[in-house]
């Protein structure tokens, strides 16, 4: 049973916030499965040298073309945690652009054992670092009955 579906889409001035994304499980189930899926990952902007430097100059630190390209490639950085009736349930703070997460009673390493229950939820985007001038987001649930 699909429980949730919602795509987001993102832009620079979307960084370094949290969107939290409510949605209802009807039932009780066996497990949730969350495909959470993001793109683009790289960010393939000319400007990346010129980012990368203007990063660690906000935080008062010096950083030469030839450190900054070090630092390439960049990557567009979105992570996800869920919340459910009873509190923070885990979270999926990983590099991964396209991955499912199962929540049930031996769930996937970030996750709480849970036997997900009927009540309210919300799936919270985290907005790392987005670079690319549009990053698509995708969440789906399906409650395991």
């Amino acid at each position: 049973m699909i429980v949730l579906d919602e795509t987001l889409t993102l832009s620079p001035s979307d960084t370094a916030k949290h969107i939290a994304i409510p949605f209802s499980l009807p039932a009780d189930g066996t497990e949730l499965r969350i495909r959470y899926r993001y793109t683009p990952k790289r960010y393939e902007g000319e400007d990346a040298v010129d980012q990368v430097v203007a990063c660690y100059g906000r935080y008062g630190l010096d950083c030469t073309e030839a450190e900054a390209r070090k630092e390439l490639p960049l990557n567009n950085l979105i992570t996800l945690s869920l919340d459910g009736p009873h509190g923070w349930i885990g979270t999926a703070h990983r590099h991964l652009n396209d991955a499912v997460y199962c929540i049930s009673q031996t769930p996937d390493p970030g996750f709480m054992p849970y036997r997900p229950r009927k009540g309210d939820y919300r799936a919270v985007v985290s907005t790392h670092a987005v670079l690319s001038d549009c990053v698509t987001v995708g969440i789906e649930g399906e409650l395991i009955l």
